[in-house]
């Protein structure tokens, strides 16, 4: 014990010769800050940097040009410096697995309305998902619902944090998601007005319009039009989009994100949204009975997320999932009026003959 701290009276020293017992005032004394003197340890802090003071000579030169940057200039510190670097994480320090969240608002040009999606993606797996949100705007209990199920399609089965950024929207959103998860989560945000923070989040953004840009723009050549971003298609082309980068989009350790979530690779032919098709009916118990065809013709609308299901709009009013389809020649592969008919949305794969469906919009020939 260091007897500097705690100065011993003269006539009390334990360090006499006498070897005489302390008095109980003294061993109580010792007894209170017994666990002081056991070995404590603690995780030292990373000092910040200390900018070494120049020396007269060399704080006139630097004035004269201000270059290169000196982190003892003032000037230069006020004028230039950057925020810190935000340092990746190793690996083993993910002990809690985390999902980010953010609104995309997209349209046409020449559009007044936009339209609203929704995206989430898995740190770990670096795994996305995107949902046309139904409504114009942010519907809470909608993106929360999606942003739900979408979590739990990651395969987290313990506590998660869930990150977006400080606008008012996300922060509801976030709450509300909460609410839904039967685990739990633990809300994560940035510093204010810091959206470099969830880097991630904002890099998946843009990689993600920039890829509905590119097969926008490939379908729209194929079929010689003008999709407007309030035509049903688009709802589909959204999530289409973000299983293709999930299932094909490949990191620095060459794994994509549906090989970390599932441990396999990717095994199914390509196709491209909105080409025509013919896709297996599912069996029914006349099947062997019937002699009606057992493949209909559709429009490919791109996978379930995360599985080998086609999604098929058989008719203007329906889409249907099947597992196996055949291409059709190319020359019969694009049609603009067939894809025009399309009324079915993701949250209306079935749409009633009664006219309850929205009113459509159609897609202008070039």
């Amino acid at each position: 014990m260091n007897h500097a701290l705690f100065p011993v009276r003269p006539d009390k020293e334990r360090g006499d010769s006498s070897g005489a017992r302390a008095s109980s005032d003294e061993r109580g004394l010792d007894e209170d800050l017994g666990e002081f003197e056991e070995p404590e340890e603690a995780k030292v802090s990373k000092p910040a940097r200390d900018p070494l003071a120049p020396t007269q000579a060399e704080r006139e030169a630097h004035e004269a040009t201000h270059l290169p940057f000196r982190s003892w200039c003032a000037e230069c510190v006020g004028g230039r410096r950057d925020n810190p670097p935000h340092t990746k994480r190793a690996p083993e320090e993910h002990q809690v697995a985390e999902v980010m969240l953010d609104y995309a608002f997209v349209r046409r040009q020449g559009e007044t309305e936009t339209m609203t999606v929704l995206l989430a993606k898995d740190r770990d797996s670096r795994a996305m998902r995107a949902w046309t949100m139904r409504h114009k705007g942010v519907s809470l209990e909608e993106a929360a619902q999606r942003a739900a199920e979408g979590i739990k399609a990651f395969g987290h089965a313990s506590k998660i944090l869930i990150k977006v950024d400080n606008e008012p929207a996300l922060k509801s959103l976030r709450e509300e998601v909460i609410k839904k998860l039967e685990l739990g989560a633990i809300p994560v945000a940035p510093p204010a007005k810091e959206s470099e923070s969830n880097g991630a989040m904002e890099n998946g953004v843009k990689f993600f319009k920039g890829m509905l840009r590119v097969h926008l723009m490939a379908l729209e050549r194929k079929i010689n039009g003008y999709i407007p971003s309030a035509h049903p298609l688009m709802t589909w082309l959204v999530e289409c989009v973000a299983d293709i980068t999930t299932k094909y989009l490949q990191s620095s350790d060459g794994k994509t994100g549906y090989q970390r979530l599932y441990g396999k690779q990717v095994h199914e032919e390509g196709l491209e949204f909105g080409e025509k098709v013919m896709c297996r009916l599912k069996r029914t118990h006349e099947m062997n009975v019937v002699l009606d065809a057992r493949w209909k013709t559709g429009y490919w609308l791109g996978r379930t997320w995360g599985s080998i299901s086609n999604r098929i709009a058989t008719g203007s009013r329906e889409v249907v999932e099947a597992r196996a389809v055949h291409r059709v020649p190319l020359r019969e592969r694009w049609d603009l009026d067939g894809l025009n008919r399309i009324l079915a949305t993701p949250w209306q794969w079935v749409v009633p003959e009664d006219g309850a469906a929205e009113e459509a919009v159609i897609i202008a020939p070039r």
